[in-house]
């Protein structure tokens, strides 16, 4: 999904305003910011709303990974299950040397990791799209520094706007569970049974509002 990037940076010493820093060339202290807005919401909602959001996320208790992670699986779990969670605030460190895609540069690498944090997981509902879809926007502040052995220790310190809480998402998730059980959509039956059970229960469950679909085409009439 394209996304409408508001690149900030905020450089440390001598870094010229515009200039995204790469680990070999930049500074221990210099730290990068990336606010990201949803082009879906940027209209409706506003550019400016959502990031006073992503600001107000800053404030809420930060979670941190218990350890520094050295995988590119461990990472991108790390930040998928936070947000499936809708945690507004999360900070991650991981060792840049061992990161399959790291390009030695903490700002591209972020994007790559953002792009396999929402991709589709098979099996998994309630990631990829499903994620992609409830985040207003989010920022990051990143930086790093080198361990005993050389290696570089990358920080990325998450705020996340959401169009959900995780209670929300769990009263929508018992409420389908509750759903599949009713219907009868778990066990051994076939795809066709499933969609006919389906089927069934939207269209016992629902009417067609003839004046309202009358009115708007009249109105549609009227226009042409």
């Amino acid at each position: 999904m394209e996304k409408l990037i508001i690149m900030i940076l905020s450089i440390a010493l001598s870094f010229n305003v515009g200039y995204i820093p790469t680990v070999k060339a930049a500074q221990q202290d210099s730290e990068i910011q990336e606010i990201v807005v949803n082009p879906d919401y940027s209209n409706e909602v506003g550019v400016e709303s959502i990031v006073q959001d992503i600001q107000v996320s800053k404030t809420k208790q930060l979670v941190k990974s218990s350890d520094v992670l050295n995988s590119q699986t461990e990472l991108v779990n790390f930040v998928r299950n936070q947000m499936k969670m809708r945690k507004e605030s999360f900070s991650v460190k991981f060792n840049a040397n061992k990161m399959t895609d790291y390009n030695n540069d903490i700002s591209q690498y972020f994007t790559i990791l953002m792009d396999l944090v929402l991709q589709e997981v098979e099996g998994d509902p309630y990631a990829g799209d499903y994620i992609d879809r409830h985040l207003k926007g989010y920022s990051m502040n990143g930086n790093y520094s080198l361990n005993t052995a050389g290696e570089f220790i990358v920080t990325y310190n998450f705020s996340v706007a959401y169009l959900s809480t995780y209670n929300q998402e769990l009263e929508v998730q018992n409420y389908i569970n509750k759903k599949t059980t009713e219907l009868g959509l778990t066990g051994n039956k076939s795809k066709l049974e499933k969609l006919k059970a389906i089927y069934d229960c939207v269209r016992t469950n629902n009417t067609y509002d003839y004046d309202a679909a009358n009115a708007s085409n009249e109105q549609e009439e009227n226009y042409e």
